[in-house]
């Protein structure tokens, strides 16, 4: 099976420390799950990105449901193997206006 490329955009690596900091405020304990699980995220993105669901608002992305209330968005270019994370938000947000 060949591995895709995963590319995470500035704005989604900077949504992930947001999240870890915010987390982090609650429960520590929070945060290390939160980064602990978006290493597994990234890890079967690696592999199988199709598995996830395309987004019904706006089809060219896929999102992943992650702990916490938080959204991945990601497309996928199919011909060069490479996911790219755009976003990472919370589910509370206004996700049209941000995407």
């Amino acid at each position: 099976m060949r591995r895709y490329r995963v590319d995470v955009l500035d704005a989604a690596d900077q949504d992930v420390m947001r999240a870890a900091v915010f987390l982090a405020n609650v429960s520590t304990d929070a945060a290390y799950k939160f980064l602990d699980d978006w290493d597994e995220t990234l890890e079967k993105l690696h592999t199988l990105p199709n598995r996830f669901p395309a987004y019904d608002r706006i089809p060219t992305f896929h999102k992943i449901v992650a702990p916490f209330d938080f959204l991945i968005f990601f497309t996928i270019n199919e011909d060069k193997k490479i996911v790219t994370i755009h976003r990472v938000l919370n589910g509370k947000t206004n996700i049209e206006a941000i995407l």
